[in-house]
């Protein structure tokens, strides 16, 4: 916890928050433009549409946020040369668990925010039945979880290159591969960390190409789904750390 907050206190002028502040108004308008016209049929699929929207939203925007995130945490220690001195006096687990824990927690706060505009804007739309409380708190596990997965791999980027723009960049190719993941075979998008948001989601999407429409529908939660995903998670934790123990400074 001290780690944490030292990281806190070093970041508290960088407005780390200007990015998860962009990233919820941005999903708030597209929300409301696209269940402002709804009626009949669409009120109806109106939960299950804006969740899958919103998880497919993340693919795009969920990794530019962690590529942000990560670089503005770790690039004051690259440009005081400041990774040296923090050896000295912390461990260096220490040092990769409080940087992630801080860089994290923007991630999740987002995440968590987002879950709730998505609550409201059902019941401001006048979504048909009760808030589907379940299947959000599952999509705030989805958008946790990988969540982790993607920061854990831009924290290694970040601490590993001085050069942000290498993790900056990275992030906005995880962005594009991530969202043009949706239009992968399953078996294929599961392979592709940033495309998790969505391919984990408990809705399923139905085409009438005939009616030029769209059925959207909640489905049990796929959970063998998910262990491509611990598996990642399993590999890169460690390995975050292995290489910063390792890291010449």
């Amino acid at each position: 916890m001290n780690t944490f907050t030292l990281e806190a206190r070093k970041c508290r002028r960088r407005k780390i928050w200007v990015m998860p502040l962009l990233i919820l108004g941005f999903q708030l308008l597209w929300t409301l433009w696209t269940t402002g016209r709804m009626d009949g049929k669409d009120l109806r699929d109106g939960w299950a549409f804006v969740i899958i929207g919103t998880q497919m939203l993340n693919c795009l925007t969920m990794p530019v946020l962690a590529a942000v995130t990560a670089s503005r945490v770790w690039d004051m220690e690259h440009k005081g040369q400041t990774l040296k001195l923090l050896k000295t006096l912390t461990p260096s687990s220490g040092i990769f668990h409080g940087k992630l824990l801080y860089g994290y927690l923007w991630m999740f706060l987002c995440g968590f925010l987002q879950t709730l505009v998505i609550a409201a804007a059902g019941k401001f739309q006048g979504f048909y039945g009760p808030v589907p409380g379940r299947q959000l708190a599952y999509a705030l596990l989805v958008c946790s979880g990988v969540n982790l997965i993607i920061y854990l791999i831009y924290q290694i980027l970040s601490m590993m290159y001085a050069n942000q723009l290498i993790s900056l960049t990275a992030g906005l190719l995880g962005a594009f591969i991530g969202f043009l993941s949706n239009l992968f075979p399953k078996s294929l998008g599961l392979l592709i960390p940033w495309g998790y948001y969505s391919r984990l989601s408990s809705v399923a999407v139905s085409y009438d190409l005939e009616a030029v429409t769209a059925h959207y529908a909640f489905i049990p939660i796929p959970w063998k789904d998910w262990i491509p995903a611990v598996i990642l998670l399993v590999i890169l934790y460690p390995a975050g750390r292995i290489l910063l123990r390792k890291k010449e400074v």
